[in-house]
């Protein structure tokens, strides 16, 4: 929250300086100029929380020990975290902290069928 107050700070001081410019009767320029930089991060910040919310129900799932896991449960779980993610407005796609999460859950997929292989009755230790 402190950059957002450091913007809100540069986009008033903008603001003043076009006034000023305006009444010396100089170029005072866009005083909306500005306006996009807060709504890029307003968006970023709504990219955040809500990639914050999908992954953390994935990332609980670390503290499982491998006995505890159940690879339908967590196949089930990347699944649904995958749609919610598919389900987020296509503005928030272009974030690469959307492709990277996104990424990261496909890559964990992968490897829980690797984890669903090794707890199958064939790679039990028989002795």
């Amino acid at each position: 929250m402190k950059q957002k107050k450091s913007i809100d700070e540069v986009k008033d001081s903008y603001l003043k300086n076009c006034k000023a410019k305006e009444l010396l009767g100089m170029d005072s320029g866009d005083p909306n100029k500005l306006d996009y930089i807060s709504d890029e991060i307003k968006d970023l910040e709504d990219v955040w929380s809500k990639l914050n919310e999908i992954y953390s129900k994935i990332d609980d799932q670390k503290e499982t020990p491998f006995q505890g896991v159940n690879a339908d449960k967590i196949k089930k779980d990347l699944d649904e975290a995958l749609t919610k993610m598919n389900k987020l407005p296509e503005k928030y796609h272009s974030y690469e902290a959307f492709t990277k999460t996104k990424e990261k859950l496909q890559y964990l997929k992968k490897i829980n069928n690797l984890i669903g292989d090794l707890r199958t009755d064939a790679i039990k230790d028989r002795h």
